[in-house]
């Protein structure tokens, strides 16, 4: 098989993993709690799924969207925003 062929698009999922606001919004308790960590890239990766989901949609390409989903019982403090 080519690697035209390979990455044609019904061989092919964009697969778009948890993107949160509460990780990439800077009133969000997620993100101001990791303002030690580096976080720059968080805009503009998300200005380039804006771009490339449409794109791929368009040339048939399957797009995929996870979510980290938690029970409610298993959260921290931090992850309750109780800190």
């Amino acid at each position: 098989m080519t690697l035209e062929e390979k990455i044609a698009p019904k061989y092919t999922a964009l697969i778009v993993i948890d993107i949160q606001n509460d990780f990439a919004s800077p009133d969000k308790r997620f993100f101001r709690a990791s303002r030690n960590g580096d976080l720059s890239l968080v805009d503009p990766m998300i200005d380039k799924l804006e771009k490339v989901i449409p794109v791929a949609e368009k040339a048939g390409v399957l797009v995929i969207y996870t979510q980290q989903i938690y029970d409610p019982s298993s959260l921290n403090e931090l992850q309750k925003g109780t800190i």
